[in-house]
């Protein structure tokens, strides 16, 4: 499974590396072509090939090496990366083939068919010796991958060395079994000069001798550079062989040469391959520099940029990439321009602007790069007031848009999840009213929702900001409204049945309020009071401080005024006063309507502090 994901992941990776056409305009260009690729992920894929190896698996090998040769990097990078994948691929080919010729050998060999043994002997042979001189290259195009990307290679090496002296052993134990003895050789290699342009001619030479020291005339010797066969040569009659070499166009700062004598014919059944000390060849090239400027750095989308690049090679392109696009640049007196619109649809933040110039002869691949900032005007939204909903019906929320430059057309969308309300509309006004209508299962109490503004114009990026609102659902006040009334209807009613027979067995009933209407001539005269006969103390001291609001008020209580409404008509005018004389009342509301016992002291002392208070009022 985690071949697989590693494989889809590079897949994805390839994917958006090629089919530019396909690729939004407004991605940012350091995750596309020819970005380096993430040394996390590629660290990842080693650890899966290390695993393949010492599995033997090699179709998983081949699989994971192909995908790794289609990565996208920048020019100077990839063919770096090129070369280490392709000798990967290439040694898991020559370690299948050294496996598989060496579990038919020992078949063979079981089965007493000596000759075609061997046959398969020699083709292991060659094959493991080129994986031996495939694996020296190998390390050293390592190291040149772990400090270009940082990817970490050391497991993979370990398991293809780990392998390749596994089969050395396998092998030696089927020459063993054949009954084979076979004599040492030995060979040189020497190359001159030992620095040279890419693409210039070396010399190489050198000497195949038995382990005698006698030459070995009219044998193949095989050149291999960078661990690949380059060339092939014979040995003279004194075992000496050379040959002009062309340098590979690689622009590392070295690579190795090995030589490599295969025994062909009797000579399988006579002598050992051998190999030659490698010999390092160091590389001549020109690395050029590109400097690179962007004026202005930070704009708006639909704004012109201008990339001016300047190299120090005569080179007649360059190759440029932003905004998910490809440009080729037009050198002209090592510098080259481009004039180009910021696309209107390109997201706020930074951008990686890549400048790259490809391989050409003894000048090698470089790349450099920039940093653009887009940047997009804001909008600030208002909520004029804390809106108060009545669900189920429709209510209106005030909202107004403050935006960085001029006004543009835009949409307002309201969403309140809580209760279950959605509304929308397009305006071109600073201030917008939009009706919400709450669900018909809305609580009573505070509700939350988003307020988002998408505006037409691309160079503002949208807003969005809390709505807090204070809901009422008329349906559950309703329902609570009636639930309250009809209890206090059947507990006036239980209360009113309870009392009756109580009353009739002589149960004292409280000291009637007999309050005389004044005749018409008292009624006529102003400022006359009203004539009240009561025993009950508590009503004596509550009409006290009655007699005594209506003196600081002139508002006189009506006949059939109850102790609340009167409260409410006057305690307006009494000021601080107004305090004890809604403690008098409810204490009289107490004892006349509950039945309550009333400290009468205590209600006394109140009536003298209201009469007090009121005294101190007048002028």
């Amino acid at each position: 499974m985690r071949k697989l994901f590693t494989l889809l992941i590079l897949a994805l990776i390839l994917t958006q590396a090629y089919a530019q056409p396909a690729i939004p305009r407004h991605v940012n260009p350091d995750q596309l072509k020819p970005a380096a690729p993430d040394p996390v992920i590629l660290t990842g894929v080693y650890g899966d090939l290390s695993s393949a190896f010492l599995a033997e698996n090699f179709s998983s090998i081949a699989s994971l090496a192909s995908v790794l040769l289609n990565l996208s990097a920048p020019s100077d990078l990839k063919f770096i990366l090129d070369r280490f994948h392709s000798l990967i691929r290439e040694e898991g080919i020559l370690m299948n083939y050294s496996k598989t010729g060496l579990e038919v050998a020992k078949q063979l060999a079981i089965q007493g068919r000596v000759s075609d043994a061997l046959s398969y002997i020699e083709n292991v042979t060659m094959n493991l010796a080129k994986a031996n001189i495939t694996y020296m290259s190998l390390a050293d195009a390592a190291r040149t991958v772990k400090g270009r990307t940082g990817a970490d290679t050391g497991s993979l090496l370990q398991s293809i060395l780990k392998l390749i002296v596994t089969y050395t052993h396998r092998l030696n134990e089927t020459s063993t079994l054949l009954g084979v003895n076979l004599t040492d050789t030995q060979l040189t290699l020497s190359i001159t000069p030992t620095s040279a342009w890419v693409g210039s001619k070396v010399l190489a030479y050198g000497y195949l001798k038995n382990h005698q020291g006698d030459p070995l005339p009219n044998r193949t010797i095989v050149l291999m550079m960078d661990g690949r066969k380059t060339a092939e040569t014979t040995t003279n009659e004194q075992g000496y062989y050379s040959l002009s070499l062309q340098v590979p166009y690689i622009y590392v700062e070295h690579i190795n040469l090995f030589a490599m004598y295969l025994p062909l014919g009797g000579d399988v059944y006579k002598y050992k391959p051998a190999i030659s000390p490698n010999a390092t060849l160091y590389l001549l090239y020109v690395a050029p520099n590109i400097t690179l400027s962007i004026q202005p750095d930070l704009v708006l989308p639909g704004d012109t940029i201008q990339l001016r690049a300047s190299i120090d090679q005569p080179v007649s392109t360059l190759d440029a990439y932003l905004f998910g696009q490809h440009f080729k640049l037009q050198v002209q007196n090592s510098s080259a321009t481009l004039a180009l619109s910021v696309p209107t649809d390109a997201p706020e933040g930074k951008y990686i602007v890549i400048v790259s110039s490809p391989a050409n002869q003894t000048i090698a691949p470089t790349s450099t790069s920039a940093t653009l900032t887009v940047k997009k005007l804001s909008i600030n939204i208002t909520q004029l007031q804390i809106p108060m909903f009545l669900s189920p019906l429709t209510s209106t929320l005030n909202t107004c848009i403050t935006f960085e430059r001029e006004p543009t057309p835009y949409t307002l969308e309201v969403s309140i999840p809580s209760a279950e309300a959605q509304a929308s509309i397009t305006s071109t006004t600073t201030c917008t009213q939009v009706e919400i209508k709450p669900g018909l299962l809305t609580p009573t109490g505070t509700i939350q929702g988003t307020i988002t503004v998408q505006p037409h114009d691309p160079r503002y990026k949208p807003a969005s900001a809390k709505l807090q609102a204070y809901n009422i659902n008329l349906l559950f006040l309703i329902f609570a409204l009636t639930l309250v009334t009809s209890s206090i209807y059947v507990y006036l009613k239980v209360d009113t049945r309870k009392r009756g027979p109580q009353a009739v067995r002589g149960e004292e009933k409280p000291t009637p309020i007999v309050v005389h209407e004044p005749s018409p001539r008292v009624e006529a005269e102003e400022n006359s009071p009203v004539h009240i006969e009561i025993n009950d103390p508590v009503a004596k001291e509550y009409f006290r401080a009655v007699k005594i609001v209506e003196t600081a008020t002139g508002i006189k209580m009506k006949p059939l005024e109850t102790i609340s409404e009167y409260l409410s008509e006057t305690r307006s005018r009494l000021g601080k006063a107004g305090d004890i004389f809604r403690e008098i009342s409810g204490l009289a509301e107490a004892k006349l309507y509950g039945d309550i016992p009333v400290d009468v002291d205590k209600l006394a002392t109140l009536v003298s502090e209201l009469e007090k208070i009121l005294e101190e009022k007048k002028p």
